[in-house]
Parts: structure tokens; sequence; C-alpha cells
């Protein structure tokens, strides 16, 4: 076997590739293994090494190669298994003891699922666990009553699986090793392995097992000599099954890489002796907040296009949450009109249509009260049309006389009567229909029966539409999808679970779970489009300009070790010699050495920045990446304020950071009013920056915003500063406590009421604040008659109070 160790994605896909050309030439047999995460970059590298096309290499994940040869029709998907689990969780939960409290809860049986994966791919068994339970070894405890209760949920879903004549897909790799020795496509093949970072139980008898019918292996693993972030995981077990292979490291690479691969996270960069590089290829950002590091980055975005040179599929921004990050992110990139592209994974639990069957299966399990019947006129996959939604909502609050009088025709005058009948009539009988449904396959009729008939499948539709109108392409993308992905969900449910008895909250709760475990995601819309995603997850991205942003205090994260089974409770079963992995500590090890393998996949340039608070303007930390980084090159801090000074004193270098503020009219109004904020204050910057506008501003043929900027900063006389403007506009002079107090607690609520003049949606329900109103008038009316009281009921009155 020979080994090759590479510190980065990009170099150890290009090795396979190089690797893959020289068997080909030498007409060799070439079979591929690769990690799933890089399968699909290493077949183009692979093809484009081979010129085009590569009919004679084959190239698999382990699971590929499993479907490849052998059925897979029965082999449970992940969401197949997680609805069984919750099924099962659903008839044992009073056979439980420590999980009996959680069992329920939504997410409960993706977690069990996952731990049953993490138990298969450990090789321990059911049997196992039932010996350390029931050996003199483990005593009563916490430990104990846990095991007990995975054990009882293992055990039933292998004997399920068993007697279904299903398969689980982790019990097919266990099946590989046979497998690949009596592959004769395998024997005397040259098999190259490539990029596994981690190797569990399975995975290393599978690779033995391609050891001993193989001419010859090569491996392409991640690995450096800095231990503080390479785990070596996978080196270290290929010499367990060769201990005579050779190891060939990588070839050097650029001095910055090398720096980085080498100190970060290293304790030899904070030695008084260490002297930092220097280097133009790195850059830092320290920002005051996330708004201002995000705007800063989209600026910084557009000169590098504009004046570098770069396309925006040649940037790669790397967040530390991307779920965190996201919504902010976006709505700045669309102000400066930055097209991008995040490879976000949603579960189709998140989308209108899911949560819709999970409300109409409410409201049916319920009886049709009238408060879950108003749930579903407000989905917009129900009724599209907003306006004639609030109506019906309305007329319904207006006119409901008791909790379940939807179920009887409407009779209630209205312009849109015969339209709210048409949904109620059709609502009721859909809800009969369910509420006389026994099986898994009764109640999966009469889900798909609600869609056709309530015209679901249109209305999603339009909704795509109107996405696609306001340029929410992978929205768009998403809400197309959602209705094939949700009839393979009912499919696999009725496929597993079809002919069984199951009540209707049971079949709401599995039919969620299926929900959550599909994971949907969305391709990229445009072929020009900066890609975001998160730190450990963009090695294989190679950007030529790479930012890394938002590196506060707890990148590259930690993970809580809040597990069912703790690193306590695994350190415990290592002592019966239950092996189970991986454990917290390593998952941290792997994703750390998955953060530096991001870090070194730049090209030309790496920016890095974070900031000072968060957008909810508490104080954060800088990471301990920034830490290391800082010590690891001498890099000059750049802030806001540098920058204004900058331009101010008129060095180039900085004037490219306006260039972005006129990339849209948006950006150009919100920088023309933070420029005039600043006059009014006296600030020093603002009257010089007057110069920019009018330059920038005409080469893009804004001539309103020309004529604004001329009104503000030409006319002193001319008093126009914002709070005395939304004062005269809104109040006419006059201004109340309340209006005051709504401006400062939510301006844009302020500007919605007194400027646009919206109101709230009238739905006929009695708000706290109206009832407070009623009595206020009541009691006012009330004294201000007390002289026409009788002197008869005043008597009356005194005598109940004594």
């Amino acid at each position: 076997m020979k080994i090759f160790t590479h510190p980065t994605s990009e170099s150890i896909i290009k090795k396979t590739a190089t690797l893959v050309k020289e068997v080909s030439d030498a007409q060799k047999k070439c079979v591929v293994f690769s990690e799933d995460k890089i399968n699909l970059s290493l077949e183009l590298e692979i093809a484009k090494a081979l010129g085009g096309g590569f009919f004679d290499v084959d190239v698999f994940t382990f699971r590929r190669y499993v479907y490849s040869v052998s059925p897979s029709d029965k082999i449970l998907s992940e969401q197949s298994s997680v609805m069984l689990i919750r099924k099962i969780l659903a008839e044992k939960t009073s056979e439980l003891s420590c999980f009996k409290g959680s069992a329920l809860g939504p997410n409960m049986a993706l977690t069990l699922y996952e731990l049953i994966s993490q138990l298969k791919s450990a090789k321990v068994s059911p049997s196992d666990l039932f010996g350390l339970i029931e050996g003199t070894h483990l005593k009563d405890g916490a430990l104990r009553s846990k095991l007990c209760d995975v054990y009882l949920i293992y055990k039933t879903y292998c004997e399920y699986v068993l007697n279904s004549g299903f398969y689980d897909r982790n019990d097919y790799l266990s099946l590989m090793p046979q497998t690949v020795i009596g592959d004769p496509n395998l024997k005397g093949a040259v098999i190259i392995l490539s990029g596994f970072p981690s190797v569990t139980r399975q995975r290393f008898d599978v690779f033995r097992a391609l050891n001993t019918v193989a001419s010859e292996v090569y491996a392409v693993v991640p690995y450096d000599e800095n231990s503080s972030v390479y785990t070596g995981e996978t080196l270290n077990r290929l010499l367990e099954i060769d201990g005579g292979a050779s190891i060939i490291s990588s070839p050097r690479l650029d001095f910055e890489k090398e720096a980085l691969k080498k100190y970060l996270f290293s304790h030899d960069v904070f030695k008084s002796d260490f002297k930092p590089f220097t280097t133009d290829k790195i850059s830092l950002y320290r920002a005051y907040d996330t708004a201002d590091e995000i705007d800063f980055i989209a600026r910084d975005i557009i000169s590098e296009v504009r004046l570098s040179g770069y396309r925006y599929k040649d940037i790669v921004l790397a967040v530390g949450s991307l779920a965190e990050t996201l919504p902010l992110l976006t709505r700045t990139f669309k102000d400066y009109n930055i097209p991008f592209y995040a490879e976000k994974q949603s579960s189709l639990a998140e989308h209108p249509l899911s949560q819709f069957i999970i409300s109409f299966l409410d409201m049916a399990r319920k009886g049709v009260p009238v408060k879950e019947f108003v749930k579903i006129i407000g989905h917009a996959v129900l009724i599209s049309n907003k306006q004639v939604a609030d109506g019906f909502i309305s007329y319904i609050y207006k006119n409901a006389v008791s909790k379940y009088a939807v179920k009887k025709p409407f009779t209630f005058e209205s312009e849109n009567l015969s339209v709210y009948e048409g949904y109620r009539a059709k609502i009721i009988a859909l809800c009969e229909e369910l509420s006389k449904c026994k099986t898994v396959t009764d109640y999966i009729k009469a889900i798909t029966n609600v869609i056709k008939t309530l015209n679901i499948e249109n209305n999603v539709k339009e909704l795509s539409k109107k996405l696609c109108a306001i340029n929410e392409l992978v929205s768009a993308e998403f809400n197309d999808d959602v209705l094939p992905k949700i009839n393979d969900v009912l499919s696999e449910m009725e496929n597993v679970l079809g002919g069984g008895k199951i009540t209707a909250l049971d079949f709401k709760n599995v039919l969620l779970s299926g929900f959550n475990a599909t994971k949907v995601g969305a391709i990229p819309i445009l072929n020009d489009a900066v890609y975001v995603g998160e730190l450990k997850d963009i090695k294989l991205k190679g950007a030529k300009v790479l930012y890394a942003l938002s590196l506060n205090g707890d990148v590259p994260f930690t993970q809580s070790d809040t597990s069912l089974l703790t690193d306590g409770d695994l350190a415990v079963l290592d002592g019966f010699n239950v092996i189970v992995e991986p454990k917290i500590k390593v998952v941290n090890d792997r994703d750390r050495e998955s953060v530096l393998m991001a870090l070194t996949s730049f090209e030309d340039k790496l920016k890095l920045s974070y900031s000072l608070v968060n957008s909810a303007q508490s104080a954060v930390y800088k990471s301990e990446l920034i830490k290391s980084v800082t010590k690891i090159f001498n890099l000059n801090v750049l802030t806001r304020q540098a920058i204004l000074d900058g331009i101010e004193n008129g060095l180039e270098e900085y004037k490219k950071y306006e260039l972005g503020a006129y990339s849209s009219r948006e950006t150009a109004l919100r920088e023309i009013a933070s420029t005039y904020t600043e006059y009014k204050l006296s600030s020093k910057n603002a009257l010089k920056k007057v110069a920019s506008f009018y330059e920038a501003l005409e080469g893009l043929n804004y001539k309103d915003l020309i004529d604004k900027t001329n009104e503000l900063f030409q006319d002193e006389e001319k008093d126009v500063y914002v709070d005395k403007a939304y004062v005269k506009s809104a109040t006419s002079g006059e201004i109340s406590a309340t209006t005051l107090e709504t401006f400062f607690s939510c301006p844009f609520k302020s500007y919605g009421q007194k400027i646009l003049k919206l109101s709230e949606t009238e739905t006929g329900e009695v708000k706290a604040n109206e009832t407070g109103t009623l009595l206020h008038a009541v009691l006012e009316r009330y004294v201000q008659n007390m002289d026409r009281v009788s002197d008869k009921y005043l008597q009356i009155c005194s005598l109940k109070k004594l």
C-alpha cells in the first residue's frame, strides 16, 4: 500500500486524479472509493485529467457501490427509519424509564436513529447492549437506565426491519466486506482510497477487504505535521492494515498556507521568540457589529469585481453560523446587487405545505374547532389571495357563536359568502373522511385527497411565481420541490407502515418526524454568483478570494457533550470493551481539521473579519482562530474609521471602499442619508464626502439622487432634518406621548402607522386594549350619570356593601 498525505481537500482531489491518470495510462483496471462530500468534485477533476471522460474507471462512494451491486428498493432511507422509530416510541412509551418524558418530542426519533447508526457503525449489536445491562459490571444508575431504553428501541427496530424484509442501510455497509471479496470487478484492480477523514469499525473492515482483493492500493488522506489540528485518523488506521506501507508527503504549498497549516492553533505562536510572517495575501477587518462587517464585505466584493477583474463565482464567503448570518447577509447583498448562493439544507417541516398538512390533521383530530379552522384558512397554500383569506378569517370571528360553529353552513350576509361556504363545505367533508381512518394507508389516501380537493398543487405553483417575481429564486426552487418530496415521504411511510393500525395523533407525529428528517437543498441558480457556506464545509470550493467572516469567540464551534450517550457514558462502555465512536472530542477535532483545510483553500487572497458586538448589540470576543492568525502574520487591522480617515486624507487605496456605496439606488440613498446625518452633526468627514457623490452618481444616471443631494447640502436654510420632517408629516406640528413612544420603540411601526396609514388586519377578535377601552367608557358614562341613579338603588348598594 502507498499512502499519500495531503493537507488540503483541493490537493487530495488533484493528487487522486493524477494517480487515476497514471493507472489508466498503464492500461490497468482502476476503481476509486471516495468520501461522500468530495465525490462530485473528484469526478470532475478525473474527467479533466483524462481528457473529458472516464469509461474505464469506476468512481464510487461506499453507499453508491452497495446500491450498484444490490437491489436498493428494500433499503430503508433515513426518513423511513426515523418514521419507524417514531412509531416504535409511541408504542413503547409506557415501557421506557429514562426517556419517557421526551420520547414523543419532535426530534427524539431522529436523535435515536443517529445513535443507532453510530452503534451499527461501531458494530455494537442489541445483544451487546443486553449483555452489558444484564452483566454484573454495570451498576444501577442513570447510565443503566439510558441503556435499557436504547436497547428496547434498538432491539424492536432491528426485529421489525428483519421481519419486514427491509434492510437498514448501515447493515448493508456491514455486509460490504463480503461483497467486496466476492466481486470479480475488484479482483486484481488498482484501488484508490480518496479523502476519507475518519475511519469507523465498519469502514476499517471495508478497507481491509479492499486491500485483500486489490493488486495495489493507493490512499490519499488528509494529514500534516501540526498535531494541534490534523487528527491523522485515516493514516493511523491504514497503517494497522499494512504496517509496511510507504508514506509519501505532499509538495510544499505557498508560504502563507504552509504557515497556517504548521502554526494555526499551535502554542508555538504565543512564545516570546516567535517571529510573525509578513504577507500581502491575508488581511483582517475589525467591525463594530455584524451589520458593519457584512456591509464592508459587500463593498469589498464590488471593488474586487470591478477593479481587480474577479468574477463573482471566484469568491467564497465562509461564515461561522449560516443560520445566524444569512438573513442579514441576504438583505445587504440584495441592496448592493451582489448575486450569491447559499448551500442551505432546509428541513421539509419548514415549508408551509408541510405545516398546512400537520395543522389540517390537528384540526380534524380535535373536531374542527374555530381556532384550528382559522389556522388552516391563514395558510398561503390554501388561499393564495391574502385579501380573501383575511376577509374569510374576519367573517368567521365576527359570526362564530360557538366553539364548533364552522361545522354548520354559513348563513350570515357577505359578498363572498359563496366562496367562504365553498371552502367550509370541502374542509368539513375532508375532516369527516379523516375521522374514519384506521390505518396508515387510510390516512395517506385522505391526505392525498386533501391536496387534490383543495387545489393545493396549483396554489403552490402560484406561490413559486410570486417568489420568482421578487427574485427569490432559491426559495422558489425549494417550493417547486416540496410536493414531490412530501409525496415521497408519504409513499415511504406507506411502504414501511402501511397495513398497521394507528391513531390520528400517532400518524401526525410519525409524519412530522419524516418531514423533520427530510432535508431539501437547492442547487445554484446563477452561473456567476458568490458562494456562501459554513467555514467547516467550504474546504472543497477552491476560491480565488476567500472571505472568512463572523470569526468571534465560538468559531470553530465546539459541540457540547449533550448526546443521549455522553462522552462520560462512552468512556464507561469502553471499560467493558464496548467501543462506540465518535466521541464529542473526536467530532470537535475533526471540525478543527476541516476549518484549517477551508482556510488553506484560497488561491489569491484570504480576508478575515470579526466584530466587537453581535446583531443584538451584546459584546463578543475574537475567536481563537483570529488570535492565532494575528500571531502568525503581521496584519494591519482595518476598521471603518480607518477607511473614513484614509478617504479624508486622499489616500488612493481607501477610495475603492466608496465604490460599493453607489452600486444600486438603495445603497446610494442610504449613503446620502448617512452623510447628511454626519453633516448635521458637524462631522469633519461629511462635506468632503459630498464631492464623491457627484462623481459617482453622474456615472449612474441617477438624476433624482443628484437633485436630492443638491437640495440637502446646498440649501442650508431649509430644515429637512429627519426627526422634524417626521413630526411635520405625521402630526401636522403636534406630537403625542404615544407617538413618541412608538417611534422610539419601533421606528418602522411608527412609519407604517403615521406616514403610510397602515392598520392591523380586522379579525373580529376582542383584544385586551379594546376591553380596557370599553370598560373605561362604561365607567365614564356611569360617573357622568350618577345623579340620575335613584335613591332606591343607592340604598340597595349600601346594604350589600354592609
